[in-house]
């Protein structure tokens, strides 16, 4: 009898069903068809991370807002110059922190600062004019901060010098210069792709006889030349846009 009870156990645990475990079938192996959509759906976030880094590379425009952030939390207090692209807005963020705000625009679409600044109350704080090279060669006030936001790569060698010359001569002993422009990205992936887009903006800009206009290299190099001391960078779009951060003596910005 106890050998007819065990026979009758050992059936009854073989009609028992084993209990489906998260991507296992009955017989205990592995659901191909959710190991397939596993595999998928890491592959298409791959390629999701990978896009979003080529429109960040190509799109520059995309990280403005993260620059300018950055930037504002950087500024000492003080006369704040900005010169560059598009940069009413970000004056006025500027102003706000109670500086006083010298911008001179190089948009070609630059207008009057009365319709540029949106909060008219700021228009008391900022003084605001279009970029013109020989112009600002002869300025003669002194600053904190000094922003050039994307303008050496709109300029010749010669007047890269010219411009980074006369920024120290009018920074204060404490002061500091915040260089944003573009640059080819480190990324080996990503630089041939660049290398194609300047290409061909090059090649438009050459039909429409316009200036050809292409990304920063050796600032580091120049900027070294000309005895500014480096304090920091910052990389966005996998290194096309790079933030520096120079001053004329080292220790000016450790407070």
């Amino acid at each position: 009898m106890g050998i007819e009870e065990t026979n009758n156990d050992e059936n009854t645990l073989k009609e028992i069903p084993k209990i489906k475990q998260n991507g296992e079938i009955s017989d205990g192996t592995i659901d191909n068809n959710e190991a397939k959509s596993k595999s998928e759906s890491k592959i298409y976030k791959i390629f999701q991370l990978f896009t979003s880094k080529i429109k960040e590379t190509i799109n520059v425009e995309l990280l403005r807002l993260e620059i300018e952030e950055w930037i504002l939390s950087k500024l000492k207090e003080g006369p704040t110059l900005i010169v560059g692209d598009k940069i009413a807005g970000f004056s006025e963020e500027v102003a706000t922190l109670g500086n006083k705000v010298v911008v001179r625009d190089s948009s070609v679409t630059y207008v009057s600062p009365k319709v540029e600044i949106g909060n008219k109350e700021n228009l008391a704080h900022i003084d605001m004019k279009p970029f013109k090279l020989d112009k600002f060669l002869s300025s003669r006030d002194q600053f904190s901060n000094i922003i050039l936001f994307f303008i050496l790569k709109k300029l010749t060698k010669e007047e890269r010098i010219e411009i980074l010359t006369h920024c120290k001569r009018i920074l204060f002993r404490e002061g500091q210069l915040i260089i944003v422009d573009e640059f080819y990205p480190k990324n080996v992936i990503l630089l041939p792709l660049v290398v194609l887009l300047e290409a061909f903006k090059s090649f438009y800009a050459k039909i429409k006889g316009r200036k050809i206009i292409t990304p920063l290299r050796n600032l580091e190099k120049l900027t070294k030349q000309l005895e500014f001391k480096f304090y920091d960078v910052k990389y966005d779009g996998n290194g096309r846009i790079r933030s520096h951060v120079l001053t004329k003596r080292w220790g000016a910005l450790i407070s």
